[in-house]
């Protein structure tokens, strides 16, 4: 029963291991030319080619994959890469590194919100916590894994989901539940045709009915797988159903077909050479015989049973011991790849800052020489600002004394034309004063004259002649008026 439980975890590597080297070799050729991103693709396709028989290889494929990514700078493919280590660190029993290169790529495809990468991750994650018995962090993490998964368009991805999730329940006894998801997976292996697995839902759904007592289910669903893996050659899952089906017969005290099951199933057993089935037969053998109360045969199956528990314990230890080496050499591997990338490490960094130094000092001579440059583009131009101004100033000095020339002979010139203007005024001064003063008085004395003869001679008003000379003489001391009010004007204006 242990091979089924063991078989629906991380189904995507079953059918890339059966190609073996033939696809290898096919990878290789196809890595030669290729572009960074699809090497990565190609070394965990190779890794996967040789999990079956050469764990460290497939892992040290993985890593491969993870160094081309991480120079790449390529986070998508960088999770895949550690995703695949987990798994392979999971096969190792190394279950808290696997752990945590799911849990650093599970952060990856979250940041990304890559669903496909969240839903193998959860999975992967999920049947971690199963193995060490965490079954409620298990079946949290099958939840979640599904729940992402049905938003992918990958069926084989949920399929494999369901089988882990139903293993969990029908451990746990919650055989309803276990039911229900596998059928849920047995539905879907039928639409997609997968045979191998729609026998693997038959056999876990007859089981499950066997533990609760419904006994004829069981038969019929065992009967179906058996039928599928024989028509498949399948041999070693039919022979496994054929041992299931036994232990019903013996639950049912159908103590005949038992026996008739149980020897089919031995025929097989040793004409494959299927040594780990051969315990489960001497184990269905003590069964049938305590059942029927043959408590002698019991004892001596009982027997065969442990010969054959303690060798496969020797074939177990023998593997342990296998393991062991194996992740002795994994972790020379590591260490040695480890040194190795230190002292890359080292070189890079020793590298990295001659080239930065280079760099700085290269960049400080040319902000050095910019600077001269500088300076003496600056030099000159203020030597250029200081020879214009100079020059302005010169001619700022010349315009100035040619200002100050045009000033005094403008003052020369103001000041004889004031003197000039004084002398004529000093002129007319005089001309109004002799003519208001000297001019005014015998005028005074002709009009008083002629008044006189005015007033003496009445004739003399009515002649035409003398009143014109009345008239002039008139004009004459208006005139003569006015300039005596010139002559006041030009006073007050002087004063």
């Amino acid at each position: 029963m242990k091979i089924y439980l063991f078989l629906s975890v991380l189904i995507y590597i079953v059918p890339i291991q059966l190609t073996g080297q033939q696809l290898l070799d096919s990878l290789q050729q196809e890595m030669k030319g290729a572009s960074d991103s699809l090497k990565v693709e190609l070394y965990i396709e190779m890794s996967r080619a040789v999990v079956s028989r050469d764990m460290v290889a497939a892992l040290a494929y993985a890593q491969n994959a993870e160094k081309v990514a991480l120079n790449m700078g390529d986070r998508l493919q960088l999770a895949k890469s550690w995703n695949t280590q987990g798994v392979y660190y999971y096969y190792l029993n190394e279950l808290e590194l696997s752990n945590e290169l799911y849990y650093q790529a599970l952060s990856i495809f979250d940041s990304l919100q890559y669903i496909h990468g969240i839903a193998n991750s959860l999975n992967n994650l999920g049947w971690n916590y199963k193995v060490q018995n965490r079954i409620d962090e298990a079946i949290e993490y099958f939840n979640k894994a599904l729940a992402y998964a049905e938003k992918t368009n990958d069926p084989n991805l949920v399929q494999a989901i369901l089988n882990n999730f139903g293993t969990v329940y029908r451990n746990q006894k919650e055989y309803d539940k276990a039911l229900g998801i596998y059928e849920r997976s047995l539905q879907i292996n039928r639409q997609l045709g997968n045979k191998k697995w729609e026998a693997y839902n038959l056999n876990n759904i007859g089981l499950v009915n066997m533990d609760m007592g419904y006994l004829q289910n069981a038969l019929e669903h065992l009967e179906l797988a058996r039928e599928i893996n024989r028509t498949q050659g399948f041999l070693e899952e039919l022979t496994r159903n054929t041992l299931n089906m036994a232990k019903v017969y013996i639950l049912k005290k159908d103590f005949g077909s038992a026996e008739r099951y149980l020897h089919d199933a031995h025929l097989a057993i040793e004409a494959n050479g299927f040594k780990r089935l051969r315990l489960e037969y001497f184990n269905y053998l003590v069964d049938l015989c305590e059942s029927k109360g043959d408590y002698k045969k019991a004892l001596e199956y009982e027997r065969e049973q442990n010969r054959l528990n303690n060798e496969l314990n020797r074939l177990a230890y023998d593997e342990k011991m296998a393991e062991l080496q194996t992740k002795f050499e994994v972790a020379e591997n590591a260490r040695n790849l480890n040194l190795a990338e230190r002292k890359l490490s080292q070189q890079r960094l020793v590298i990295i800052s001659g080239i930065a130094m280079f760099f700085l000092l290269f960049g400080i001579l040319i902000l050095v020489l910019k600077l001269f440059k500088s300076n003496n583009a600056w030099a000159k131009s203020i030597q250029k600002l200081n020879s214009e101004i100079e020059d302005k100033a010169e001619a700022l000095r010349l315009m100035n004394e040619e200002v100050k020339m045009i000033n005094s002979n403008l003052e020369k010139a103001v000041e004889d034309r004031t003197d000039k203007i004084k002398a004529q005024n000093q002129k007319l001064v005089e001309y109004a004063f002799i003519n208001s003063h000297e001019i005014r008085g015998p005028l005074a004395r002709v009009m008083g004259l002629v008044y006189l003869m005015g007033l003496e001679n009445k004739i003399l008003l009515g002649d035409e002649s003398f009143a014109m000379l009345m008239e002039a003489t008139f004009e004459l001391d208006h005139v003569i008026k006015k300039a005596s009010q010139l002559l006041e004007n030009e006073e007050i204006l002087t004063k």
